[in-house]
């Protein structure tokens, strides 16, 4: 499992991602519709080029920074403040932002 290139768990119980730690292959992640407010365990994700976010309690995108490979992030109705997607930009400069 740890070669799964995508994920859907949109509209789950999910809040947790530690779980996904090891996914060191996952390009794509849907998160829409669940309980994820910490975002850290996907910091080693280097493959990561897709994650949607949308209708999630998160706030803090600081731990995807490191993310070089991160081209689409989708925040609409998320607590995501103009500062926090400020920094990502400015981390991530080639990241498409959806909110």
């Amino acid at each position: 499992m740890t070669e799964l290139k995508e994920l859907n768990l949109r509209e789950t119980r999910v809040s947790d991602l530690t779980p996904l730690t090891d996914l060191r292959a996952l390009r794509v992640l849907d998160l829409i519709g669940t309980q994820v407010t910490d975002l850290t365990p996907l910091a080693d994700l280097a493959a990561l080029e897709s994650l949607v976010l949308d209708g999630t309690p998160v706030t803090d995108l600081r731990p995807l920074k490191g993310l070089t490979s991160l081209e689409y992030l989708a925040l609409s109705n998320t607590k995501v403040n103009a500062a926090q997607i400020k920094e990502i930009q400015a981390a991530l400069p080639n990241l498409e932002i959806a909110r």
